[in-house]
C-alpha cells in the first residue's frame, strides 16, 4: 500500500504589490518547516523548523485523501489561493489547486483540526479553513 512521504501546502494571500506566500512541507520522517514570505520589500522570509514523532505524522498523513476534497476553482481577487502537492512511497504524486471559501468542507477542517493540535507553531499557519 503506497503512503504519503511528503506533502507541501502553499497558501497566497491577496496583497499589494504583491502576494503574501506560505509554505508548509511535512515529511513521514517528522520533519515540518514553515516558511512566510513577506511582500516585497518587507524583509526576508521567516523559516521554521519543528519536529514531530515520526508515528504521529505517519497516521496523520495517512488520513488525508486529497481526491475526495471538494475543490473550489472559482477565482476571486480576494481569495486566499492553495496549492497542494503530495508525494507517495510509489514515487507517483499528484498536485492540485483551488481558492478558499467560507466553507471549505469537512476534508479540510478535519486536515487543519489535526495539524493544529499536532504541531506547536510559532506562527499560527494560514491553513484551510481557519
Amino acid at each position: 500500500m503506497k503512503t504519503i512521504e511528503y506533502l507541501k501546502l502553499e497558501v497566497m494571500q491577496p496583497g499589494m504589490p504583491t502576494c503574501d506566500k506560505q509554505t508548509l512541507e511535512l515529511f513521514s520522517t517528522g520533519l515540518v518547516k514553515q516558511t512566510l514570505a513577506p511582500m516585497v520589500y518587507f524583509g526576508q522570509a521567516k523559516v521554521y523548523d519543528y519536529t514531530v514523532e515520526e508515528k504521529d505524522i505517519k497516521d496523520f498523513l495517512s488520513t488525508i485523501d486529497i481526491n475526495t476534497w471538494k475543490v473550489n476553482k472559482q477565482k476571486n481577487s480576494l481569495n486566499t489561493s492553495w496549492t497542494c502537492f503530495i508525494k507517495y512511497s510509489d514515487n507517483t504524486s499528484i498536485k492540485d489547486s483551488g481558492y478558499r471559501t467560507l466553507n471549505m468542507g469537512e476534508g479540510y477542517t478535519e486536515f487543519d483540526d489535526q495539524l493544529l493540535e499536532m504541531i506547536p507553531f510559532i506562527e499560527r499557519p494560514w491553513l484551510f479553513s481557519k
